[in-house]
């Protein structure tokens, strides 16, 4: 399967690891951000991704960021289609309470690919 990514900067970056079924995407950020107790920001990625009809792409937050510093997903997780056609962007909220800093390049999320079933509905 192949998988259009789109850098909307020099500077971003994503990592695909060889035979795998899921992107590393890292902060699009220029300088760092913080976010402070109890705050929510979005951090964009710098990333577009066009998925293939049949796929999906479900965007989590890096499990080490997650358990490091107590920052969550706003939603929990969110779905890409072939129909999502801007910015892969991350909501992240800061649950713990101090603030915390997010640096340009820091490894944020993963987007796994998954294939789907055509849903046929009757009645």
């Amino acid at each position: 399967m192949k998988v259009k990514i789109t850098k909307l900067a020099n500077h971003m970056d994503h990592i695909i690891r060889p035979d795998d079924s899921q992107i590393v995407v890292t902060a699009g950020i220029n300088l760092p951000v913080l976010i402070g107790m109890g705050t929510t920001v979005v951090i964009p990625t710098g990333i577009k991704i066009s998925l293939p009809e049949g796929h999906i792409g479900l965007l989590s937050i890096d499990p080490l960021l997650s358990l490091n510093s107590n920052v969550s997903l706003v939603n929990g997780i969110t779905i890409l289609d072939s129909e999502s056609t801007g910015e892969v962007v991350l909501g992240l909220v800061n649950n713990k309470y101090t603030s915390f800093s997010v640096n340009p390049g820091d490894i944020i999320g993963t987007i796994h690919i998954i294939k789907t079933a055509t849903i046929k509905i009757e009645g």
